[in-house]
């Protein structure tokens, strides 16, 4: 394996300056002396079965086919081509099969011989360039260059104690001034601020990693980790804001009236974004039911819920969430929309993919998505959201019942939906599932989200180690961030190339520049405490 993404020009009859981002060249030849077809399946398709590629000749260099790597492949190659599909157990014209994870800008030479068990020969003719050294190399970078910020504004304090000098004890750099204590929790914007750079990470390619993408069907990667954390975290912050509204005396009718509002703002932006593009909107095939349209739908119903389980005025020594009215309307609720899908027809538990000729947009055009009957399951992962934010709210100065109430709800959703999907990435009971928005998919993300914000609460509320910085900014302008974004995303200086740009080093340094522009964006309008928000809870 090569430690550089670096490449030849040519390499014997092969060009391999022609291959881009995961790609690679396969030579596929035969020692048998009757015809011999190739067929391939890929890793990606799920209970596909092996498609008809080509015939396989007998000289080098007749049968070279340029392959993606993205996924590993099984060939197969068998002595009929009469059917173009055909299973992958069973079958009485299998010759051998050769199942492989090909790497990038890699030669390979398969060959087909008629051995007892089946397995075709391979060899490498040219090593593949490792992909995942570019990120590697950024991400030591960028922990650098914070270390080295995090130095220069904390100096003072820093070589003190690296020295151990009485005579540092007491300088302070020139003009530092010690901040008050901040009951605002640190942590809540740092988790908001990863998933915004994630996403704005994602958008913009993710410097074509395939980890970096959605997964085709089930499974889960990091790309469909990024929406449901944002929904949950939204939840978190719900109590937080109605504690601040009622210390503020503020009427409930009025509370209620701002959270039909925000709703609404969230509504209409998400329809507004969504015909970007330049051209006319097709009604026909618009998305009604989208990100921010989920956000507002969601945020609106579980504030109503929350304000509606709460006493006239909220206590903070007192877990109103988990009063039993709550629970009794959330039934009711959860069964008033399974009547309605049930009479719209929606048939939501569908656990298995598409047939091939099926995926297609024409596909993800159904009655599911026209109603949004995602939303009963987005409302779910609000809800638990919510719960933890009156968690933070009941415990403010005991960190322990924190932690264990977080701990256990990690612990107790990631068991239960790992038992769901089997603890599989595809297959299951019920699978993990984007797609869908299934159950398992909302229990273990929920899971993943608890776990990573209660690090963030131990590492910067807790013990402040890190002060949330420069994630943290970015989280208190989400809304900004994401919405700018997907305005100019395509825009300079956000977004450049140069050349083919046809590595992972060169993509990875493009969208690096891009979040570290909207990184120091960010920052600045911290500085200047510029926020944009849609009311007092931050999406």
């Amino acid at each position: 394996m090569s430690w550089i993404e670096s490449r030849p020009d040519r390499f014997g009859n092969y060009d391999i300056n022609s291959l881009r981002v995961d790609q690679a060249f396969i030579n596929f030849t035969s020692d048998l002396a009757s015809d011999v077809w190739l067929y391939e399946l890929s890793a990606d398709c799920l209970q596909c079965p092996y498609r008809l590629l080509q015939h396989v000749g007998k000289s080098a260099g007749d049968s070279v086919v340029k392959i993606s790597t993205a996924f590993p492949h099984k060939f197969r190659f068998r002595s009929s081509d009469k059917e173009l599909v055909v299973p992958e157990f069973n079958d009485s014209y299998q010759i051998c099969d050769i199942n492989h994870d090909f790497g990038e800008f890699g030669v390979y030479e398969v060959r087909a011989t008629d051995s007892p068990d089946k397995i075709c020969q391979m060899e490498v003719l040219l090593e593949p360039v490792n992909i995942y050294l570019p990120l590697v190399i950024v991400l030591l970078f960028v922990i650098l260059v914070d270390i080295l910020v995090w130095l220069s504004r904390n100096y003072h304090t820093v070589l003190p104690k690296l020295f151990c000098n009485k005579m540092f004890t007491n300088l302070k750099a020139p003009g530092v001034v010690e901040r008050p204590k901040s009951s605002r929790l640190i942590s809540l914007d740092a988790f908001r601020g990863l998933c915004i750079l994630l996403m704005i990470f994602v958008h913009d390619g993710g410097a074509s990693y395939r980890f970096m993408q959605h997964a085709t069907w089930d499974g889960l990667q990091v790309a469909d980790i990024i929406f449901p954390w944002f929904l949950w975290i939204m939840g978190v912050c719900i109590p937080i804001s109605l504690k601040g509204q009622y210390k503020k005396q503020i009427p409930t009718k009025t509370i209620i009236k701002k959270a039909g509002i925000r709703g609404l703002k969230l509504l209409c932006l998400g329809l507004m974004l969504g015909t970007i593009g330049g051209s006319p909107q097709d009604l026909k095939f618009y998305r009604i039911f989208g990100v921010l349209q989920r956000f507002g739908i969601t945020y609106f119903l579980c504030t109503l819920l929350a304000v509606w389980s709460l006493k006239e005025r909220f206590q903070v020594n007192e877990e109103v969430f988990y009063h039993r009215n709550s629970f009794v309307k959330f039934k009711h609720l959860h069964k008033f929309q399974t009547v309605l899908q049930a009479t719209l027809g929606l048939v939501v538990s569908i656990t298995t993919p598409p047939s091939l000729d099926t995926v297609s947009e024409e596909w993800q055009d159904t009655l599911t998505e026209k109603f949004g009957a995602k939303i009963i399951c987005s409302f779910g992962q609000v809800w638990v959201g919510v719960q933890t934010g009156f968690t933070f709210l009941t415990y403010p100065d005991e960190p322990v019942n924190i932690l264990s109430r977080l701990g256990f709800r990690a612990v107790l959703q990631g068991l239960i939906g790992g038992l769901l999907c089997n603890w599989q990435q595809a297959g299951g009971w019920i699978p993990v599932n984007k797609n869908l928005w299934s159950l398992s998919y909302v229990l273990v993300t929920n899971a993943m989200a608890i776990i990573l914000l209660g690090v963030m609460y131990v590492v910067i509320d807790l013990y402040k180690i890190w002060t949330g910085s420069p994630i943290m900014e970015a989280g208190m302008n989400s809304i900004f961030l994401y919405v700018v974004h997907l305005t100019v995303q395509k825009m300079s200086p956000w977004h450049w190339t140069y050349g083919s740009m046809d590595t992972h080093f060169l993509k990875l340094i493009e969208s690096t520049w891009g979040i570290s522009l909207w990184v120091l964006m960010a920052v600045w309008m911290h500085r200047k405490k510029i926020y944009y928000k849609t009311s007092q809870v931050d999406f």
